[in-house]
């Protein structure tokens, strides 16, 4: 039975911000998605950012059946900009950050608000897992959180959050705008600068949200997210007084193999060149020279190549055949040349291999889906 809200009093604890740019094909799966949820007091901000096509049309149209949708309008400014005038029209006590092409799963907003308010404090806020999609709905991966709590010690050792599966308070969230000069990683930036308020976000174990993975995305071009990556995270340890830190040379290192193993697997994918793949690694050898800790364990490139799959929006089923043999000859190039793991490539490839099976496993079956 589908609720009339027309003539629901405006009752907000949580203002969920919609940045929209020619997304009349996604954004009313975003907003019913909200409307779906059995916690319903909460405000959505569509910000159409300068769209050229129906968007904002389809957005009134939602509002209009809907008093909770409220929909502004910009001239294309970028996600940063939409997303600090939706931070103008928030009313509520926390605020969600929701892309119009993905959205939250049954019961993940109660859960979320759940968590936040059981910490008890004004600055605190939550998060929970979530589930990579391609976009026609397919599960490409389950990301589970690792921190019962992620403050700025866990952000600065990298912490993968979706925007939308992070409540945080609003009345810290106003006091970081985002940063407008950044295309990509514009999110990452705003957490870290929350952190070093001394925010912090409780995990509640419940699956809240699908992430779409698309080709198109803006986080596809690797280059540029690693290039902002390592600004990102070298002005955040600055800010934290740590200026040469073994940690941070290990999380760029990671953040490289990442990239380049999510270009490596969409160039195998696609029949593209995979050669810039390599081109994302030189210096990766002198940071790991520099730093006390270890290589990269073969273990780390096993994960790190499931969630690059998933990213590059590869269906686990289909990696056998197209990705693993080829995945673990590159590791070797990369290991034995690059971060001199000298049974890293065997290592990955096996890592690879048992991450490959338990994701078929878990695709095939929506009970295993339906447990969290």
């Amino acid at each position: 039975m589908t609720r009339d809200n027309r003539n629901q009093p405006p009752i907000t604890l949580v203002s969920v911000i919609i940045p929209a740019f020619n997304a009349e094909a996604t954004i009313a799966a975003a907003v019913e998605s909200l409307q779906r949820q059995d916690f319903d007091c909460w405000q959505a901000v569509v910000i159409d950012d300068g769209s050229t096509d129906r968007t904002r049309q389809v957005a009134e149209g939602l509002a209009a059946g809907d008093r909770r949708v409220q929909v502004v309008t910009q001239s294309n400014q970028g996600v940063a900009a939409a997303r600090n005038l939706g931070l103008e029209q928030a009313q509520g006590k926390y605020t969600l950050l929701l892309d119009a092409d993905d959205t939250l799963r049954p019961g993940g907003l109660a859960a979320m608000v759940k968590r936040a308010e059981a910490a008890a404090d004004n600055r605190a806020g939550s998060y929970g897992d979530f589930v990579m999609t391609d976009p026609a709905g397919t599960p490409l991966l389950l990301q589970i959180g690792r921190h019962p709590v992620v403050t700025i010690r866990e952000l600065l050792t990298s912490v993968f959050f979706a925007v939308h599966a992070v409540l945080t308070p609003t009345a810290l969230a106003r006091q970081v705008p985002f940063d407008r000069n950044l295309r990509v990683i514009e999110d990452t930036d705003w957490f870290l600068k929350l952190g070093q308020l001394g925010c912090s976000w409780h995990r509640t174990e419940t699956v809240v949200a699908n992430y779409c993975i698309r080709p198109q995305s803006r986080s596809g071009d690797f280059r540029k997210m690693l290039d902002c990556t390592r600004a990102v995270y070298a002005a955040a340890y600055a800010r934290h007084g740590r200026t040469d830190d073994a940690a941070l040379d290990t999380l760029l290192a990671k953040a490289a193999v990442s990239y380049a193993t999510r270009q490596f697997v969409r160039a195998r994918l696609t029949g593209g060149d995979a050669g810039p793949a390599l081109a994302l690694l030189p210096g990766i050898a002198a940071d790991m020279r520099k730093s006390e800790t270890p290589p990269l364990p073969g273990a780390v490139l096993g994960h790190l190549s499931a969630a690059a799959c998933a990213m590059g929006g590869c269906r686990a089923v289909s990696l056998d055949q197209q990705v693993t043999g080829p995945l673990a000859a590159w590791w070797g190039l990369v290991c034995g040349a690059t971060i001199a793991v000298p049974t890293g490539a065997h290592e990955a490839a096996a890592a690879f291999a048992g991450r490959v099976h338990t994701l078929q496993q878990w695709i095939s079956s929506e009970a295993d889906l339906s447990k969290h």
